[in-house]
């Protein structure tokens, strides 16, 4: 079950990875990819929110999500660690945290979606869930 669990952790961590460098590439070549699902991409990806420092907040999702493939690889191998689970839930709660506040941007100040923005948060809002999941079945076993 764990074994499953942490593929499920690392496929969805290569494909927030997939889906920011996407967005951080198309940035760096002053391209507005398509909305083909919802109309607002433009808006959310030309807005003040999407860069910090000149540098695209799609950027720092790309490294978060890296070091989320290598972080769950490890705790795979290394979850009974109690450090391990810590270093790991905190890591997730940050991206939790992330999400929440990339949606209020879109939602409330923004008034716009994006499509790719939106798939990056729910991949947050799911890392964090099965993370937790984790965490519980672990303890539940040991």
């Amino acid at each position: 079950m764990r074994n499953k669990l942490f593929l499920i952790l690392i496929v969805l961590s290569f494909l927030g990875f997939a889906d920011a460098t996407y967005l951080a590439i198309a940035d760096y070549k002053h391209i507005v990819p398509p909305c083909t699902v919802i109309q607002g991409c433009e808006r959310v990806l030309t807005s003040n929110f999407a860069t910090i420092y000149g540098i695209p907040l799609a950027a720092f999702g790309s490294i978060y999500f890296l070091i989320s493939v290598v972080l769950n690889v490890l705790a795979l191998q290394r979850f009974s660690n109690i450090w391990m689970r810590r270093i790991f839930i905190l890591f997730n709660t940050s991206g939790l945290i992330a999400a929440i506040i990339l949606l209020y941007l879109q939602f409330v100040v923004i008034k716009a979606f994006c499509q790719y923005c939106l798939l990056v948060e729910l991949i947050l809002f799911l890392l964090f869930f099965f993370s937790i999941f984790g965490v519980k079945k672990t303890n539940k076993i040991q």
